[in-house]
């Protein structure tokens, strides 16, 4: 790049280190040479620490030097044991950066490069850098891969510049009590209610294609926010309109949609997962951020299962339910193999609300559930059916694990759902099987009564839920 766009002055940045073997410092000192090859002011102890100076002062030096913008920590096993044990030079540096790091002013100061992954492939950092940024230089592709990034991030010139702002949706134009709400303009969903099968399917799918767009806006930005739990709460809250508008588009397909249907759905769902981790380059986030997309992402699994069994429709949820997913990596070209069970949420946020009000509830998260099913088109008891569905998926398939978190409303309950009532009838039973892996009656049985053996049973608070009772097990299959 020319000088002019990026200034006469190079950029100076400090490289934190630990001298744990020969070559790990031949490889930092030739990280060090490629970025001074790049146009990079790289101060480094082996070249500007003369012999009898003190080492502690020279890393105060240059982690307080406003002079130096960047600092990049080259983390190995070493390292990070050293930081976070706060032995040693290392650990005197850590609580150095550690201080500056969480002061808003510093926070694109810091970065770790990470030489080093556990045994689980997560990468060694310290932990005051756990949720910052960092660069992945573990072997020679990543580091092919990543040291651009690097020089990228030095000289603030992202690769993906910022899109032009275009003109504000017209879905805008709609609002809703809480905070944060996104909702479809009323408009578009008419042409559900009145148009032929075919065109409202369209405009179903079209709706689906939107509101996975849309997502993305449920992603919170909570580092400056004072109250986050009440943030992340009202945020949740403001979802409810957006979800009723999801439910009547999957309602609509899977009454009219077809063979279509699955794929349509399938889609929206990985649309959702493509944010589902989502973290900004460069910049601070808290924990909290993504809770608000889990608790949407979540709902609507649940909520299509529901709608579907209660329309019949178990193929096509089970068809949804069995396809693998595709899950990008934050900021990367590759992804992994998700399921639907990515989709089991564990909100913090909510748990920390529950405790700071001292509200004393079993799970604020059910609470939620209940009070938008309410009023809601899926009715809660088929929110709750599904719910327990997909936990027993998670019993006969660990690798759909789940956990109904509904289940709490089911503690008191003696008799049995819906859906599994009706198939004391063969006839019915062999529709629904569909969505529990197409096992006959015996078999469920068996295989429950295994699950039950091995101690995983459904409680709340202290208080077993019959699942014998609740999915009618005995009397399954057992009329035409």
């Amino acid at each position: 790049m020319p000088s002019s766009e990026l200034g006469d002055t190079p950029p100076k940045v400090f490289v934190s280190y630990r001298w744990t073997s020969p070559e790990h410092e031949d490889w930092v000192l030739l990280f060090a040479s490629s970025l001074r090859q790049h146009g990079v002011n790289v101060i480094l102890d082996k070249w500007h620490l003369s012999e009898g100076q003190d080492t502690i002062a020279f890393m105060e030096s240059m982690v307080g030097d406003p002079e130096v913008q960047k600092v990049l920590m080259v983390c190995d096993r070493g390292y990070v044991d050293r930081a976070n044990s706060r032995e040693g030079g290392v650990g005197t540096e850590a609580q150095i950066i550690s201080a500056k790091v969480y002061e808003r002013t510093d926070q694109n100061k810091f970065a770790a490069i990470v030489l080093e992954l556990d045994d689980d492939g997560r990468p060694l950092l310290p932990h005051y850098m756990a949720t910052r940024l960092y660069f992945d230089l573990s072997s020679e592709e990543a580091q092919a891969a990543n040291f651009e990034k690097v020089v990228r991030w030095i000289f603030g010139k992202p690769f993906h510049a910022a899109p032009p702002i275009g003109e504000p949706p017209k879905f805008l134009d709609q609002t809703y009590s809480s905070a944060t709400t996104l909702t479809l303009s009323s408009q578009r969903l008419r042409p559900i209610k009145t148009t032929t099968s075919q065109g409202g399917t369209q405009v179903a799918a079209e709706i689906l294609a939107d509101v996975g767009v849309m997502s993305r806006k449920l992603v919170l930005e909570l580092r400056d926010v004072a109250d986050r739990e009440e943030a992340v709460f009202e945020g949740i809250r403001g979802t409810f309109p957006l979800l009723e508008d999801t439910f009547r588009a999957f309602l609509e397909l899977i009454r009219n949609g077809g063979e279509k249907t699955a794929d349509i759905v399938h889609s929206f769902f990985e649309t959702i997962l493509t944010n589902w981790d989502y973290a900004p380059l460069n910049v601070q986030y808290t924990r909290w951020d993504n809770d608000v997309l889990h608790y949407f992402g979540h709902e609507c699994l649940v909520s299509f299962v529901g709608l579907a069994m209660h329309e019949r429709a178990f193929s096509t949820a089970a068809e949804v339910l069995s396809m693998p997913m595709y899950k990008p990596r934050a900021h990367d070209r590759t992804g992994e193999l998700a399921t639907h069970a990515s989709f089991f949420p564990h909100l913090e946020s909510l748990e920390s609300r529950n405790r700071s009000l001292k509200l004393n509830r079993l799970s604020l998260h059910a609470d939620l559930l209940a009070e938008h099913h309410e009023h809601s088109i899926v009715r809660f008891d088929s929110f709750l059916e599904a719910d327990l569905t997909l936990y027993v998926r998670g019993l006969l398939s660990p690798k759909f694990h789940w956990y109904p978190i509904s289940g709490v409303f089911l503690g008191r309950s003696f008799g049995a759902l819906p859906t599994y009532v009706r198939a004391t009838s063969e006839r019915f039973y062999n529709r629904l099987k569909t969505l529990l892996f197409n096992l006959d009656a015996n078999t469920l049985r068996t295989n429950l009564a295994a699950a039950a053996a091995q101690g995983r049973p459904l409680r709340f608070d202290y208080q077993e839920v019959s699942l014998q009772r609740l999915l009618n097990l005995e009397a399954l299959a057992t009329s035409v």
